[in-house]
């Protein structure tokens, strides 16, 4: 990495908001600029607030309701109570069989009481950084005191969440579609 692109990038981890000229990460990190009346804990996408209120981060639908995501309002998933797994020839008795699901599809009446406010699992730590991943408010790119994480907004069984780079107190930030870690010495560009 030549001086000047290791400047830029080290630029990503050392802007301040308060300024009124934009740094790099203020044009960079989001996809169209936060509405001037967010605060410096939320962070929004489309009709889907990211807030951090005190230790819980959430996530929040501003749009319509007929517009919501499905598992805004849908019923958590029943709990996995397992299969049989008994020693039975499988072919060809199986075969002949239809195909049956274990549980039945997930639908949404049109009654459905819809929270349009979701927490967001964040392993009981304090998000130093979250922005929406991949500008898509289905998924929350997370800085935790552990290391750097996706987590699915949908919370219906429980939310999926992945380490993208583990170690403590990572910076995180985002610029033209990258993730960038910075641990105080490197740089680091995680590619997915």
């Amino acid at each position: 990495m030549s001086n000047e692109e290791f400047a830029t990038r080290h630029a990503l981890f050392h802007a301040t908001t308060t300024n009124s000229n934009p740094t790099i990460i203020d044009t960079l990190t989001f996809t169209q600029p936060p509405k001037p009346e967010l605060a410096t804990t939320t962070v929004a996408l489309g009709n889907v607030q990211l807030i951090k209120e005190e230790e819980t981060l959430y996530a929040v639908w501003t749009g319509e309701q007929g517009e919501m995501p499905y598992y805004y309002c849908a019923q958590a998933f029943p709990a996995y109570t397992g299969t049989s797994t008994a020693a039975t020839p499988a072919w060809p008795t199986q075969v002949a069989q239809t195909p049956k699901l274990l549980h039945p599809v997930q639908t949404v009446s049109e009654d459905a009481s819809c929270q349009p406010r979701i927490a967001l699992d964040t392993k009981g730590e304090t998000p130093s950084y979250f922005n929406f991943f991949n500008d898509d408010t289905d998924f929350v790119l997370l800085g935790l005191s552990s290391g750097i994480y996706v987590v699915e907004v949908d919370n219906r069984s429980w939310q999926n969440m992945q380490p993208l780079l583990q170690g403590e107190e990572l910076m995180v930030r985002t610029a033209n579609g990258s993730v960038y870690a910075f641990d105080g010495e490197l740089i680091y560009q995680i590619v997915l």
